[in-house]
């Protein structure tokens, strides 16, 4: 099981990133493959987010198509949305205790428990994930 994180996600749809050829192939064959690509529900709403947003997003999406890509993705046979568990948040908080965080970074916590309650691996090119013990984490670009 593989869980994205937003990041990834943005670079398979932003036709301008440098990572978009090689995040576009990997969802592909994610989505197409033997593991189960997970999303969460932190994830979706933040491409919608930012996907859309003219500040943001070199080349926003409308709603309309933001909301159709993420019902494709949902709709995969391969895909599954992870939601928080009875253990999600005794994991949040000794993720969070154990590596000191706090503000933007308690987001990653929350991703990090999610894949960890689940047993996902978190693919994602931000290093700050590697502050979490017992998450497993691959970088596929």
């Amino acid at each position: 099981m593989i869980l994205p994180d937003v990041n990834l996600l943005l670079y398979a749809y932003n036709t301008d990133a440098r990572e978009y050829r090689v995040s576009k192939a990997w969802l592909k064959s994610t989505i197409e493959g033997d593991y189960k690509l997970c999303l969460s529900w932190h994830t979706i709403m933040g491409f919608l987010r930012i996907s859309t947003s003219f500040r943001i997003f070199p080349k926003p999406y409308t709603t309309e198509d933001a909301l159709k890509i993420v019902s494709d993705l949902i709709g995969a046979p391969n895909t599954i949305v992870l939601r928080p568990e009875t253990l999600h948040f005794r994991i949040f908080e000794k993720l969070v205790k154990v590596s000191r965080i706090s503000g933007a970074n308690l987001m990653d916590a929350h991703i990090a428990a999610l894949a960890i309650e689940h047993g996902a691996t978190v693919a994602t090119t931000d290093r700050d994930f590697h502050r979490f013990d017992g998450l497993k984490i691959i970088n596929p670009l």
